[in-house]
């Protein structure tokens, strides 16, 4: 079995390989974007043109493929790296807002020096000038050599090192040292004008000046990648124009220079109508600019969603926000339809089906908001932990900052995952939630039409002890068997003490025929009955399960510590 399944891995790299070999460098890096990180190392690192191929990647590309594989085993591709790709992925790790981050700077020089001596002779003359000063600015302190002192004495009074025995310097990092120390030789050896005029900077220019240089410069470059500050980031979120959507020009120039990011169009998923007109869009230019605008609107959304930009995952994530959004407007405008889709996005930005896709999340979401706000829910001392579990989850997964859904598969666990909102199911099965919770709503309210306060001292060793665990279900459930034992209808716990006398009125059957009786008293209409049945029906068939192992046995009460399903108090 075992050299069965090498030799399909191995038939499985010969095809991937084969599918390859007739393709441009620049194709190849988009193909290899839809492999996982380290089998699409092994098959760059394969081949004879790496170098070109790395090349051709797009600059995000290049920074996802490090981060993916994480910076040890991204020294290859470090080696082969343009300037322009070294730059995107230190303009990330380096930054962190507008402020440099000399260590992290150090951190990966040192692996750059590991990648090739040249990759550091090579960085260090292509860097903007004002980068590099701020760098050794927070490097090292530098004291130029007194006109009056000689170099004995300056060894004795100056800091301890010195390549030209004119500047003297120490370094803020000493576990840095030695590589700061090779920094500057490097720079004497090769250009000892340049040298002198980096430590006339170091020593001489303002550290304001010569950081507002910097940032701009480093703002500037990212934005030419399509990396927004934040406040233009948070215009993604922006409601929907009121009129028809800007339309696309024929002859439009991508937003940024250089090659396409494949990263948002590899998180595409089989079968979305996003990637069914893709792959099949005649024209072929519009994939590229598709593929811009996506990997656009995943930087706004890294940006605006104040998502860790030096992290692999947090692009992807945003990514996926922005493929699912932009799906979602996509079905919505289109009816699902491939045509209608296919014309639409030859004239309509990405951005604008974003913002119709977020819109409707959103509106999901401030009903949400509102029962937990000022709906039934904020009526209840505790809010939305009045629910009982999966409804709790619910309503806390939709009020995340980005909302999310959790998919249950049949027999894949896989499945059963948080996700997005991907289609306007997603978004019909939420609104009939809503439609639940607020059926539950009138329960509730029935339960507590007295309108005071429960002020219960619940039983200590109950699985419900606290005020905070009370649940719908333990009050409904609470009140029916009031109702079984002591003929009427109320909420009140149940004395503990009196549980062997009671447990045996409390028959699943007998519970289902009480509660459901109750229930449609205060709801009436068959359809609210129904809804009202998606929240109670599944802790009915839990309830039953759990009585029915008891009446099995031999007709010893089952233990009150353990019933879940009532609240008990003392005595």
């Amino acid at each position: 079995m075992s050299d069965w399944n090498d030799e399909k891995a191995a038939g499985i790299r010969v095809s991937e390989e084969e599918c390859l070999e007739d393709l441009t460098p620049s194709e190849v890096s988009r193909r290899l974007m839809a492999m996982p990180a380290r089998r699409r190392l092994e098959l760059l690192l394969g081949r004879t043109d790496a170098g070109m191929i790395v090349s051709g990647m797009a600059d995000q590309d290049f920074f996802l493929t490090v981060k993916e594989v994480g910076p040890e085993d991204a020294l290859p591709l470090l080696a082969l790296g343009t300037m322009e790709q070294l730059s995107h992925l230190f303009d990330i790790e380096w930054w962190k807002k507008d402020a440099v981050r000399p260590a992290a700077a150090l951190e990966w020089l040192e692996l750059l020096g590991r990648a090739g001596e040249g990759r550091l002779l090579y960085w260090l003359h292509q860097v903007d000038f004002e980068l590099l000063t701020l760098l050794f600015k927070k490097w090292i302190h530098v004291v130029m050599l007194p006109e009056d002192m000689d170099l004995v004495e300056a060894r004795e009074h100056l800091p301890a090192h010195t390549i030209d025995d004119q500047f003297f310097w120490e370094c803020r990092y000493p576990q840095y040292e030695n590589l700061v120390h090779h920094l500057l030789g490097l720079l004497f050896e090769t250009h000892p004008g340049f040298y002198l005029e980096l430590m006339n900077h170091i020593l001489w220019l303002p550290d304001v000046e010569c950081e507002e240089s910097a940032y701009r410069f480093h703002r500037g470059r990212l934005e030419d990648r399509g990396v927004p500050d934040f406040y233009d980031a948070l215009a993604i979120y922006r409601s929907p124009r009121p009129q028809e959507p800007k339309r696309r020009s024929s002859g439009e120039i991508p937003p940024f220079e250089g090659d396409a990011p494949s990263f948002a169009l590899a998180v595409t998923r089989e079968g979305d109508l996003l990637r069914r007109c893709m792959e099949t869009a005649g024209d072929s230019r519009l994939p590229d600019m598709l593929r811009f605008e996506l990997a656009c609107l995943a930087n706004k959304v890294l940006v605006a969603d104040e998502l860790p930009p030096d992290q692999a995952e947090s692009l992807l994530r945003a990514a996926d926000k922005a493929v699912a959004y932009v799906n979602l407007g996509l079905m919505e405008r289109s009816g699902d339809r491939d045509a209608v889709a296919a014309s639409l996005l030859k004239k309509v930005y990405l951005e604008d089906l974003f913002r119709l896709g977020h819109e409707m999340v959103s509106k999901v979401s401030r009903r949400v908001r509102g029962l937990v706000t000022s709906g039934w829910l904020s009526r209840w001392p505790y809010g939305a932990h009045c629910l009982d579990p999966d409804w709790l989850e619910w309503v806390e997964l939709i009020l995340e900052r980005t909302p999310r859904v959790r998919r249950v598969g049949e027999g894949n666990a896989r499945e059963n995952r948080e996700d997005l909102f991907r289609t306007p199911r997603d978004l019909s099965a939420a609104d009939q939630q809503i439609l639940v919770l607020n059926a539950m709503g009138r329960l509730f309210d029935a339960l507590w039409k007295q309108g005071t306060s429960p002020n219960w001292s619940l039983w200590a060793d109950g699985v419900v002890s606290r005020m905070e665990d009370v649940t719908l279900a333990t009050m409904i459930w609470t009140a029916a068997a009031q109702r079984l034992h002591g003929g009427e209808w109320r909420l009140q716990p149940l004395r503990a003490s009196e549980w062997e006398l009671i447990w045996r009125d409390l028959h699943p059957a007998a519970m289902e025929r009480v509660i459901e009786d109750w229930a449609r008293k205060v709801l009436r209409e068959e359809d609210q009955m129904a809804l009202a049945d998606l929240y109670v029906g599944p802790i009915h068939r839990e309830y039953a399960q759990q009585m029915g192992v008891f009446a099995q046995e031999s007709g010893a009460a089952p233990d009150p510590r353990l019933m879940k399903f009532f609240l008990f108090m003392e005595g």
